[in-house]
Order: structure tokens, then C-alpha cells, then sequence
């Protein structure tokens, strides 16, 4: 009888561990467990409201083997958190992570709670040395409306290399409000990504998102989307994060607003070789965009890389900069491809080969092109802002887009001056089918408000009479002609009026007195301040530099104000506006609107004598819910962010 007992309890015992398995969920009892092959597709339910199909509060050493997959389908009302596999304990930090095979997916469906769905989550937890994450396929997806997807969730956490296993290999995140493919933040370490194609999609999606001190060593061989309602980044890292090279990495982004990749705040990446980045936004769309607070940044092409964007309704941009320091660009010995606008608000350097496409230059700082260098286009290339100079040893190649070849016709046209001397400048110039035309030559051309580089084609009898007229320009330095304003500027105190209708008034006049207001309107619902307050803000500073300053940094300050509102979605046809007005003596009002709560913010903009950072100090009127209070404030404008002085103080509540 005995016998007979102990048999079914070995019977009993192998159907639970079949069923264990090829089913329900599994949780670790210390780091030497071992998690049976087989598909698990149940929550481990230990009554929290974070739960997970495979949890992990000790670190197995054995990680995740390759028999083991997760196939979660669910749906409820009260989780916040659904992760295929979590590796965390409140209160502890785990080490000694052994390798993860990811064969995972997971669809969650709340009707409550945030159901945030993550296919592995890590918090306080590190990987063993030479582990690492071997991917077949993570996918996560949240259906509810405003939960998030995350394919990894690493929070101040350290993974080794992730790298996918085949062709097919894949990170997915989708639905939610935001979804992320990889999510890299607060001191997190990735080693590398490779062989992988990555992917987010939903309402405002990240491909990579990376911030807060973290790191993601480099990048090999990925395919990275982003397709959005609204907005959309391929690769979108700030808060002195650092990337490291990216080699074979293709970047497609499409949404209402769409970035390749966007970095800010002191954060680096690597070299960029064979690279391809592509954004189509319906309002506005960037390849590359440096934040307000972007330190002087040199962007690494090699190996024939390209950075295109387009927009149907907006400005695409193959490089948008909002920072005042300044930005080069840098190319191997190939060629690599621009399209779109090149705008910085620094100094713009070219060193390198570039190939312009649907191309111009908005340089408030102005441009240099190093000697060296190479740039081609088609048709006249518009540089606007600032002054353009062209070393001697740099070199221009130029498809005229004309269909008869004899005449005068602009190549480079500019609101400022173009400095160069001709005789150092090497060129070609080719007719509309690509063939290269001989004896031509340049000039400079000054216009009002501006100068044109020209070519001139003869006819081949007339050749030599034109050539003569032409070489007199040939070695001519163009420069916008300031005598005028400076010496108006000598008899401003009697002559103001009358130098202010002769357009000389000098830049204080220029930049101040002023006025700009923008209004933005919630697309879907979801969106919150963060990024609303962002989105009015960009079109407005885009619309004035002057601006700059005193309108980023109060957007700063009332984000800082609505805090945990920032991400609390504002409802379908919510209105965000800003309004902005310039004074003189370095006065300033702004006044922005949203979620219910307005700012209005009165203060001054000056550099103090003997220094370079210009100083913003003033107070902020916070109006919500019919009442308000007063707060002053103090800010130092740095070339690498903002530095705090007496941050806040406060000024007693208003009634």
C-alpha cells in the first residue's frame, strides 16, 4: 500500500512540474533556482499591484535559459505594473544576474489602474560579468489608455551586451499612452545593442530612451522605428547620458512631430558610420536635434551616412540645434547626405563632404567651411542669419537646375555676408544632366540686405571678353556693409527716430519691443504638459531668437511648477499657449497657459558688467483653481544649461 502511495506521489509531483512548466508562472526561491523550460503564460498573483510571469527577487546565477518563453494574455482592473520577467526586491539590490534568454511577450488590457506593461523589468539589479541578454523576440503591449509599453525597463540598473539571436530577432513596445522600446534610465547601463530591430509605437513612442546619468555603450546592425499620433523618437537621450558609436544603425521615425535622434543637458554620442536616418513629421520633423542645453557638440560621420527629414506641414530639418555653442559637423573621406534644413542656433563648422538635398542653412552665429571640405547641392543654397566663410581649400560642386546654360545664375544666396576668397575656392559646376561644364567662373555680388555668389557661362566666342569681367570679383571678400549702422548708432540719442526708420537702430532696438504669442491644441487627448508646454514653446522660440532666453527658461520653471501634473494627459482639445513680450532694458513678460494653471512671469534679462552668462531674475504669479501666489526667482544662463542661484523664493501665497 505504501508502495502504491509513494508511486502517485511521483506521479502527483511530475504533472505538477509538467504543468509548472508549460504554464502558470514561476517565481524564484534564491539565486540557485532554475527556471524548467517550457512556456509560462499566468501573473505570479501575490496580491501586489505589480505583478509578473517570471519573478525574480534574488538574482538567479542561471539567468533565463533559451528553453524557458513567456506568452502572457490578460486583462483586469487593479495592476499597475505587468512584466514578463522582473527582477527586483523593495528594498535591496541584486547582483550576480545570470544571462536571459527573451523569448517574450506580453498584452495587457486594463480597465483600472495604470497597467504599465513591461517585457523585462529590472530595478536595482545588475547582470554578472559576461552576461548578457540573447533576444529572439520582446514584445509588450498595453491596451489601455494611460498605461505605457516597455519592451526593457532598466531603472538604475546595469544589463551586459543585448543582442538578437537571428534575422528576425525583435524589441516591440506598443498601445498606451507612451511606449518605449528600450528604457534606459536614473544611472542605468546597457553594454551594447546589436543585430536587433527595434520598435515603438502609439500615441508618443521612444525607439531608445535613455536618461539621468546612464549609458548604452554602442550600437551595431539596428533597425530602429518609431510611428506615432503624436510624438516620435528614434533614439531620444538628456541629463548627461552618454551613447556610444553607431555603426550600421538605421533610424525611421514618422508622427505629427518625428526626431531621429534628439539628444540635451551635456550628453554625448559616438561616432555615427553608415548610418541612416530618415523623419517624416506632419509638423515638424528633424533627423538630429542638440536641446537648448546641448554642450558644444561635434556630430562624427563616417562611411557614407545620411540624415534626411521631411514634413507636410511644417519645417523638416536634417539638423536642428537650439543651443548657443557651437556645432560641427565632421565627415570621414566619403560623402554623406543632408536633406532638410540645417539650422544652429551656435556656430555652425563644416569639416567634412556633405551632399545638401532640399537644403539650406539657418545660422544665427554663422558658418564655417573648413578647408577641405566639401559641399554640393543643386540649384541656389540659401544660408540666412549670420555670415558664411569659405576657407581657402574648400570645395563647392553645383548642379545648375536651369534648362538653358548661358548667363549669369546665383548659386549661393544670403540675408548676410559671404566671405571668401574666390581665388582659394575650389569648384565645379555641372548642366541639369549631370555633365561638367568648363570655363566658367564666380563672382560675388553684393544685394540689398545680403550678397550672391554667381556663376557665369559665356558663350564660347564672348568667353574671354566675359572672363575679363568676372576676374575683377574673383578674389573678392564680401562683406555686409555696417558703416551705416555704426555711425547712426554714434547719433542715436539725437537721431533715434530717424535711425529707426532708416533701419539702423543697432541690435538692442532689434532684439527688443517685441511681441510673439503661440497656441497649441491637444491632438488626441493624451498628451500632457511636459509636452505640450515644449511643442508651443519650440514654434515660438523657432519664430525669434530673441526670444530664447526668457521664453525657455520660464517653460522651464512652469514645468518645474506643475510637477507630478506633467504627465497627466490633458484632454482631447486642450489648449497651451505662450505669449511673450520684450522690453527695453533686457525687460521681459511671459505668460504661460495650460492644464487649467497660468504663469505669468515679469522680470529682466541682463549680463552683469565684467561677465558673459546673462542673469534672469523677476518674479512668477501662479493663478489656479481662483487662487495664487507669488514666487521670485533667479537664474543664470550658462553656455553648457542653467545654473541655479536662489532658485525659488518664495513671496508669500496671494489670496
Amino acid at each position: 500500500m505504501n508502495k502504491k502511495i509513494r508511486m502517485a506521489v511521483t506521479v502527483l509531483v511530475a504533472c505538477f512540474a509538467l504543468c509548472d512548466s508549460f504554464g502558470n508562472s514561476f517565481v524564484a526561491e534564491s539565486a540557485d533556482s532554475v527556471v524548467p523550460a517550457g512556456v509560462y503564460s499566468d501573473l505570479y498573483d501575490d496580491r501586489r499591484s505589480n505583478q509578473a510571469v517570471i519573478l525574480d527577487e534574488y538574482g538567479m546565477a542561471a539567468g533565463i535559459g533559451s528553453g524557458v518563453s513567456v506568452d502572457y494574455r490578460g486583462s483586469g482592473s487593479s495592476l499597475n505594473e505587468i512584466n514578463g520577467v522582473r527582477i527586483y526586491k523593495r528594498n535591496t539590490s541584486i547582483s550576480g544576474v545570470g544571462s536571459i534568454f527573451a523569448d517574450i511577450s506580453v498584452d495587457y488590457e486594463a480597465s483600472g489602474g495604470s497597467g504599465n506593461v513591461s517585457g523585462i523589468f529590472l530595478r536595482k539589479a545588475s547582470q554578472a560579468d559576461g552576461a548578457g541578454v540573447m533576444v529572439e523576440n520582446i514584445s509588450a503591449v498595453a491596451r489601455a489608455a494611460f498605461g505605457s509599453s516597455y519592451g526593457i525597463f532598466n531603472y538604475t540598473s546595469s544589463l551586459g551586451n543585448v543582442e538578437g539571436v537571428s534575422a528576425s530577432s525583435k524589441i516591440s513596445a506598443s498601445g498606451g499612452n507612451e511606449s518605449y522600446g528600450i528604457y534606459n534610465i536614473i544611472k542605468s547601463r546597457i553594454g551594447s545593442l546589436g543585430n536587433l530591430e527595434i520598435s515603438a509605437d502609439g500615441n508618443s513612442v521612444y525607439g531608445i530612451y535613455v536618461q539621468n546619468e546612464s549609458e548604452i555603450g554602442g550600437m551595431s546592425d539596428l533597425k530602429i522605428s518609431a510611428t506615432a499620433k503624436r510624438d516620435a523618437y528614434g533614439i531620444y537621450f538628456y541629463d548627461s547620458s552618454r551613447i556610444g558609436n553607431l555603426s550600421g544603425v538605421s533610424v525611421s521615425v514618422s508622427g505629427a512631430e518625428a526626431v531621429g535622434i534628439s539628444k540635451d543637458d551635456s550628453c554625448s554620442i559616438g561616432e555615427l558610420s553608415g548610418v541612416r536616418i530618415y523623419a517624416s513629421g506632419a509638423e515638424y520633423a528633424a533627423g538630429i536635434q542638440l536641446g537648448y542645453y546641448s554642450e558644444a557638440t561635434t556630430l562624427s560621420f563616417k562611411n557614407s551616412s545620411s540624415v534626411r527629414a521631411s514634413s507636410s506641414g511644417g519645417t523638416a530639418y536634417a539638423i536642428d540645434s537650439y543651443s548657443s555653442n557651437s556645432l560641427t559637423l565632421k565627415g570621414d573621406s566619403t560623402v554623406h547626405t543632408l536633406e532638410g534644413v540645417v539650422d544652429s542656433a551656435g556656430e555652425l563648422i563644416i569639416d567634412g563632404s556633405f551632399a545638401l538635398e532640399n537644403s539650406a542653412f539657418g545660422v544665427e552665429s554663422g558658418m564655417t567651411v573648413k578647408g577641405g571640405s566639401m559641399l554640393s547641392w543643386e540649384g541656389v543654397l540659401e544660408i540666412s542669419g549670420g555670415r558664411a566663410e569659405f576657407e581657402d581649400g574648400a570645395k563647392i560642386s553645383v548642379k545648375l537646375d536651369v534648362p538653358e546654360l548661358l548667363g549669369e545664375y546665383a548659386i549661393i544666396s544670403s540675408d548676410s555676408e559671404i566671405a571668401v576668397a574666390l581665388s582659394g575656392l575650389d569648384f565645379e559646376i555641372f548642366n541639369s544632366e549631370g555633365e561638367l561644364i568648363d570655363g566658367v567662373s564666380l563672382a560675388l555680388r553684393e544685394r540689398p540686405g545680403g550678397g550672391e555668389m554667381l556663376v557665369a557661362i559665356p558663350e564660347p566666342a564672348a568667353f574671354a571678353a566675359a572672363f575679363g569681367i568676372f576676374a575683377a570679383f574673383a578674389a573678392a571678400v564680401l562683406r555686409r556693409r555696417k558703416r551705416a549702422c555704426r555711425a547712426g548708432a554714434l547719433g542715436v540719442l539725437a537721431l533715434g527716430a530717424l535711425l529707426a526708420l532708416a533701419g539702423c537702430a543697432g541690435t538692442e532696438a532689434a532684439a527688443r519691443g517685441k511681441s510673439a504669442s503661440v497656441s497649441v491644441v491637444c491632438r488626441d487627448g493624451f498628451s500632457g504638459a511636459r509636452a505640450e508646454i515644449a511643442r508651443a514653446e519650440r514654434k515660438l522660440v523657432k519664430g525669434g531668437a530673441e526670444f530664447r532666453n526668457p521664453v525657455s527658461v520660464c517653460c522651464i520653471m512652469a514645468r518645474t511648477l506643475l510637477e507630478k501634473r506633467l504627465m497627466e494627459p490633458l484632454g482631447e482639445g486642450a489648449e497651451t499657449s505662450i505669449a511673450a513680450d520684450l522690453g527695453a532694458g533686457g525687460a521681459f513678460r511671459v505668460r504661460i497657459s495650460c492644464g487649467g494653471e497660468v504663469f505669468d512671469f515679469e522680470g529682466t534679462e541682463n549680463t552683469p558688467e565684467g561677465g558673459d552668462t546673462p542673469k534672469l531674475e523677476g518674479a512668477v504669479k501662479i493663478s489656479r483653481n481662483g487662487k495664487s501666489e507669488i514666487r521670485k526667482f533667479d537664474f543664470v544662463v550658462r553656455r553648457d544649461g542653467i545654473a541655479v542661484g536662489d532658485h525659488w523664493i518664495d513671496a508669500g501665497a496671494g489670496k
